[in-house]
C-alpha cells in the first residue's frame, strides 16, 4: 500500500510539472492584446487665400488611441485628438504701420478605423470614418 501511495505522489507531481510547462509554453508569443497609443506633436497651419497675407504659426496637437484585436489580422482603432492651430494675418494698425495679428483655431478629431495587419507589429493599413470639429478663429490674446 505504501508503494502505491508514493507512486501516486510521483505521478501527481510529474503531471503537475508537465501541465505547468505546457501551460507556460502555450502563453509564449500570445498576440491577443489591446494597445494604447499616445501621440503629441507640433504643427504649422496656414490659410490659402489671395485676399490677404497669411503666415503660418506653430501650434500643437495631442491624442490618444486604442487598438484592439478584432479577427485574425484585423484590428479596430479608436482615436481622439485635440489640436490648436495658429496663424497670423498681416494688417495695418491705426497709424498706418504693418502689424501681424495672431489667430488660433481649436479642433477635435474622432476616428474609428478598421485595420488590416500586413506585417504584424510593424505595418498595417487602416480605413474608416474620421470626424473633425473645428472651433471659430479667435484672436490670440498673447
Amino acid at each position: 500500500m505504501l508503494l502505491n501511495h508514493e507512486v501516486m505522489k510521483k505521478s501527481a507531481l510529474l503531471f503537475f510539472i508537465l501541465f505547468s510547462t505546457w501551460h507556460a509554453a502555450a502563453q509564449y508569443g500570445y498576440g491577443d492584446s489591446n494597445r494604447i497609443g499616445i501621440n503629441a506633436g507640433i504643427n504649422m497651419f496656414a490659410l490659402q487665400t489671395n485676399n490677404f497675407d497669411v503666415k503660418p504659426e506653430t501650434g500643437w496637437n495631442i491624442g490618444l488611441s486604442m487598438r484592439g484585436n478584432y479577427y485574425n489580422n484585423f484590428d479596430m482603432v479608436f482615436g481622439l485628438q485635440f489640436s490648436e492651430n495658429r496663424y497670423s494675418v498681416e494688417t495695418y494698425n491705426l497709424i498706418g504701420s504693418k502689424e501681424n495679428v495672431k489667430y488660433k483655431i481649436d479642433s477635435a478629431q474622432l476616428s474609428l478605423l478598421l485595420s488590416y495587419k500586413v506585417v504584424p507589429d510593424h505595418l498595417s493599413f487602416e480605413i474608416g470614418p474620421m470626424f473633425q470639429l473645428n472651433g471659430k478663429a479667435v484672436v490670440d490674446n498673447e
